[in-house]
């Protein structure tokens, strides 16, 4: 689980920004907070609102760009492709700061890391004890490293080895797992599997289908279930079916050459052009793709490319599979969705907030943390003052970060949306209309 997560001179933030997703002692839906150790409180849910360039996406962007550093690593040797804020000289050779408390299992890491340009400036990684010590598991400055020796399974020479091996401008954290170094793993392992980053443009739920083609039953529970939430949010659509061709069969397989996908695992799935799923059973290469089935007048089901439904039915689509993998108490993953109610009815995405919302409790482990403009999901009655945060951008174009919970007694509010809206709390747009 995400705990918190600071970061400074990125995009349009200058200064230090802190984000947090530890709950305050309001007792207002607090049967579904999770319950960690300590006696730690986390929320399951963070909604950002904001105008339009007051820093919404730039902190998404954050997270998916410290995600794709800590996961692949740079490809092109001495640059990070860091963005530092341009709007104060100073920023643009200043270090980009990233911070990062997590909750890996059931220990409480501070992994964080500064760069600039060219290289890794800083880097440490830190383990909160279940006694509230801290270990400083490792801690490199600049060409220095200095390791922990606190457990007898550690090898600090093997990890000194491959901090040589290093270069400039990745991450330790990074190069250890490629050498097969296992000791720092779990960290890495959260970052790339449980952290799931989407822009409005991404293709969301690509890798959540992905994952449930290692079951034919799963794969078609998935779709049976999907047809029936699309069906109750009023798109037309009856039900999803899946087709399913040999890829000797299809027109696609002029376009590809079997000889390249031998070690295509049995079961695994990889995305193809028009919708289409290429996988392997039973050693046979298999096409399928899921379509969209509407009630014709004579009540036989008529079948429709996805592509051919409207905006707001493919979004459902793609969010829908991300909402199946929240909900299991027993799965860790923390989705960060930009512009989550785009083209959805408002209607529709409190729904989806709620239903998600309504599986949480205290061993829940999954976190949902979202952008929008939607200012009628700013409902007290569904969400906590500590779940809602605002961005603005200030007369200086610098972006700040906040929660509502900084404000006192807004709990007591009875329309949140409206002080909003009158500007009580920031986080609106700014017109600047000469009269002619």
């Amino acid at each position: 689980m995400l705990i918190s997560f600071s970061f400074a001179n990125w995009m349009s933030f200058r200064d230090r920004t802190e984000f947090s997703m530890i709950a305050n002692d309001n007792r207002k839906h607090s049967k579904r907070l999770s319950k960690i150790r300590g006696g730690i409180k986390l929320l399951p849910l963070a909604s950002i609102y904001g105008g339009n360039a007051s820093g919404k996406s730039n902190f998404c962007k954050a997270l998916k760009y410290a995600k794709k550093l800590i996961v692949n690593g740079n490809k092109t040797e001495n640059l990070t492709n860091t963005i530092p804020y341009r709007l104060k000289e100073d920023c643009l050779t200043a270090p980009t700061v990233f911070e990062f408390v997590l909750l890996v299992d059931t220990k409480i890491y501070e992994f964080s890391f500064s760069l600039n340009s060219s290289k890794i400036i800083e880097e440490k990684l830190i383990e909160h004890s279940n006694s509230g010590d801290e270990i400083v598991l490792y801690h490199r400055e600049n060409s220095n490293m200095r390791f922990a020796d606190h457990d007898a399974k550690f090898d600090a020479e093997h990890f000194k080895h491959i901090f040589k091996g290093t270069r400039d401008n990745r991450l330790f954290l990074t190069n250890s797992v490629d050498q097969k170094a296992t000791y720092f793993k779990a960290i890495y392992d959260w970052f790339r599997d449980s952290l799931m980053v989407f822009e409005p443009d991404d293709k969301m739920g690509l890798e959540e289908y992905q994952k449930y083609f290692k079951s034919s039953t799963n794969i078609h529970m998935v779709y049976e279930e999907l047809g029936r939430l699309l069906n109750q949010f009023d798109t037309g659509i009856s039900n999803v079916a899946l087709q399913e061709m040999k890829l000797k069969d299809s027109p696609l397989s002029d376009l590809i050459d079997e000889s390249d996908l031998y070690a295509l695992e049995e079961n695994a799935a990889i995305n193809m052009p028009n919708g289409w799923f290429l996988t392997r059973q039973k050693g046979d290469l298999v096409l399928k793709k899921a379509v969209t089935c509407h009630q014709g007048e004579d009540g036989t089901n008529v079948e429709f490319d996805i592509m051919q439904e409207s905006d707001g039915s493919r979004r459902l689509f793609a969010i829908l599979p991300t909402l199946f993998d929240l909900l299991p108490e027993n799965l860790s993953k923390v989705y960060v969705i930009d512009e989550i109610d785009r083209s959805i009815h408002t209607l529709l995405t409190k729904e989806l907030l709620k239903m998600y919302l309504d599986s949480c409790g205290s061993k829940s482990r999954s976190q949902l943390i979202l952008s929008t403009h939607d200012v009628v999901l700013m409902d007290s009655k569904i969400f906590r003052c500590d779940e809602m945060w605002v961005t603005e951008r200030n007369f200086d174009g610098s972006s700040t970060l906040y929660s509502f919970n900084e404000y006192k007694d807004i709990w007591k509010e009875k329309n949140i949306q409206k002080k909003y809206l009158d500007g009580r709390f920031g986080g609106i747009p700014r017109f600047f209309i000469q009269e002619t």
